[in-house]
Parts: C-alpha cells; structure tokens; sequence
C-alpha cells in the first residue's frame, strides 16, 4: 500500500491536477461573487451618497430661506422699535411742555396770590 503511495501515476497526476484546478475554479469562482457583491455594495453606497448630498443640499437651502424669514421679520421688529422710540421721544417732549406749562402756571398763581395778599 505504502509504494503505490509513493508511485504518481500519470493518471493519478491527471485527477490531482483536476481537482487542484477545480479548487481554483471554485475560489475564482468565490472570488467573483465577492467582487460583484462588492460592486453592488460599492454602487448602493454612491447611490446613497448622492442622495444624502441632495437632501443636505435641500434642507440647506430650506434653511437659507428660513433664516432669510427669520432676519426680515427681525428687520420688522426693529423698525418697531425705532417708531416706538420715535413716538416715546414725542410723548416724553410733550409731557415735559405739559409739566413746564403747569409749574409756570401754578407759579404764576402763587404770585398772584402773594401780590394780593400784601
């Protein structure tokens, strides 16, 4: 048994050459499966990509628009405000004409009250 063993007959050469040749076919084989799955994996995460970008894309411009909302109605609060503060600066000039007008009057009152009195 041992020297039929040691003995490569052409035939037997043959068939270890087939088989080592069909291992390789079923890695090669392998192999391609790998890659095409790679290729697949490859083009669903450029896909993904693309869109990930157009979503970033479309919500940075929503964004924009909000943000350009938000300025032009912070825009309408501080012309608000500046009429606001144009109208307390009137209000305050005619309060201090008022204020002015009573103190003269009342000042003219007590002169006169003085005047009479002596």
């Amino acid at each position: 048994m041992e020297a039929m063993r040691e003995t490569w007959s052409d035939d037997r050469l043959d068939d270890l050459n087939h088989k080592v040749d069909e291992g390789f076919r079923r890695v090669d084989e392998g192999f391609r499966r790998v890659d095409e799955q790679f290729r697949r994996v490859d083009a669903d995460i450029r896909a993904l990509r693309t869109e990930t970008r157009t979503e970033v894309r479309e919500l940075r411009n929503e964004m924009n628009e909000r943000f350009e909302q938000v300025d032009h109605r912070f825009e309408q609060v501080d012309h608000r405000f500046e009429h606001l503060g144009a109208r307390l600066d009137s209000f305050y000039h005619v309060l201090v004409v008022l204020v002015g007008s009573i103190l003269v009057g009342l000042i003219g009152v007590i002169a006169s009250i003085i005047a009479i009195g002596a």
